[in-house]
């Protein structure tokens, strides 16, 4: 209702009010939307990964996603002690191991996180279309990462937000000010 009300105010030539998006946004990360996410580190606390991979388990990580526009984008964890790389694949995130030296992590071993997204948070941010730095965080499981920066736009018209140049799904938007 709110879009329908702006675009009729706008087409009767009066300036239409601000909105902004109504929530954070939530980007499931796969194959097109781990772009979103390369090169950026996030630092993520113990207990994000799976208790069936303790060496990651149990301490703050970072993992931070590079090679991201091939069909087999990379993942660098790095913990206390080590660091693990990995191809990703997606439905979750899946790390299968091409590289470690982190004991207690081999190679060829898969480490699966479920879910595995991005939380854009776009909650009460102008949408006109021109990028703005946001903050995003990588869930892994039911852990965020600790705050990252990133690139965001969200379109005053359809609701869709980029993320660093990568489309990361639409959010409802509001007039400033409505309830």
């Amino acid at each position: 209702m709110t879009s329908v009300f702006v675009t009729a105010l706008a087409a009767c030539g009066g300036n239409p009010a601000p909105q902004v998006a109504a929530a954070d946004t939530v980007v499931p990360v796969t194959a097109a939307t781990v772009k979103a996410a390369e090169a950026v580190p996030f630092s993520v606390p113990a207990g994000a990964f799976p208790a069936s991979v303790p060496a990651l388990a149990t301490v703050a990580t970072t993992v931070k996603f590079t090679n991201t526009t091939s069909a087999t984008p990379t993942a660098t964890i790095t913990a206390p002690g080590g660091t693990v790389t990995g191809i990703t694949t997606f439905g979750s995130c899946i790390f299968t191991v091409t590289a470690s030296t982190l004991a207690g992590v081999t190679v060829g071993q898969v480490i699966t996180v479920h879910p595995c997204q991005i939380n854009v948070e776009t909650g009460g941010v102008q949408a006109t279309g021109q990028a703005t730095t946001v903050h995003i965080l990588l869930q892994l499981g039911q852990i965020p990462s600790a705050p990252a920066q990133a690139s965001v736009s969200i379109d005053p018209t359809t609701g869709v937000v980029t993320v660093n140049g990568v489309n990361g799904g639409t959010v409802t938007l509001k007039v400033t000010g409505a309830q």
